[in-house]
């Protein structure tokens, strides 16, 4: 309903501009003129508030899922087993469709991404512009976790490992939200992911090597030619306390940005929260931050 609401506020202030810019010289004209002038005001404002609702809702659904998909998770890593990861999966599908529908406000200067705007924008100072930590793709799995080398061996030099060479920083301590935070686009690489779906995609489906369902020829690796089946092992043997640790942690971090952008589309205002809802619909001015620093 809300985007059948949308759709028709857009049609009819699309006719109402189109009609105020007719060349009318009768004074009854004239006054329907200024009329439609000023309806299509009216329009304008219901069309920005019933954008700025369908954002606080669909980020609103995003986090609940990404809640319900920490839940799956956690259950998963207190108790691994084939249910609890199939359970954990779906929970990741479900979010994932979820987030999708959020991506029609990226690219427009919105707090999610603050594309298009400039670098010391009061948006970007106030939310962060969490995409990259969100959504980033591709990514550099050989960062996260174990890969299946050319020679069918395990590679090292992960974070899951802990041996992963990253300058100052130390990867060897608990894994958290913050030390991933700190490791995404490591280097300034953007395929360095260390957050967001597609790293916890990763972590529970495992490396892919489907090139039979294609047309790609594996040059790479000779491990079995399989879409993504990490071994329940994985999280029972071996490295299984730091897998679980990104797994939580990534969570954690999904709920902490999607917060943020949610927070952003609020109708009440408080501190950053609300505030850019405020400023879209040209309902306050924007907040003061020190952008020099």
């Amino acid at each position: 309903m809300k985007m059948k609401t949308l759709m028709g506020s857009v049609a009819l202030a699309t006719l109402l501009v189109m009609s105020s810019g007719c060349d009318d010289s009768g004074s009854e004209e004239k006054k329907e003129t200024i009329g439609a002038v000023d309806n299509s005001a009216a329009k304008k404002a219901a069309f920005l508030t019933t954008y700025a609702d369908i954002a606080l809702a669909s980020y609103t659904d995003a986090l609940n899922d990404a809640v319900v998909l920490r839940s799956a998770l956690a259950t998963f890593t207190s108790t691994p087993t084939a249910d609890t990861l199939e359970a954990a999966k779906d929970a990741w599908r479900a979010s994932r469709e979820t987030y999708l529908q959020t991506e029609i406000f990226r690219l427009s200067g919105t707090p999610i991404d603050s594309e298009g705007l400039d670098d010391n924008s009061w948006v970007t100072a106030a939310y962060g512009a969490p995409e990259g930590e969100m959504n980033a793709w591709p990514l550099n799995e050989g960062l996260i976790d174990y890969q299946i080398d050319e020679s069918g061996a395990l590679t090292t030099g992960n974070i899951i490992d802990g041996t992963l060479s990253a300058g100052d920083i130390n990867v060897s301590v608990p894994i958290t939200e913050a030390l991933l935070s700190s490791l995404n686009e490591l280097d300034d690489d953007a395929s360095n992911v260390a957050t967001g779906y597609h790293a916890i995609e990763f972590l529970l489906w495992g490396q892919d090597q489907d090139y039979q369902n294609g047309t790609l020829t594996d040059n790479v690796t000779s491990g079995a030619k399989t879409a993504g089946e990490r071994p329940l092992s994985d999280y029972t043997t071996g490295d299984e306390v730091r897998r679980k640790a990104f797994l939580l942690a990534s969570a954690d971090k999904l709920i902490t940005d999607l917060t943020t952008v949610r927070d952003a589309w609020n109708k009440d205002v408080d501190g950053d929260k609300g505030a850019y809802r405020a400023a879209f619909l040209n309902k306050s001015t924007m907040p003061s931050y020190n952008l020099s620093s």
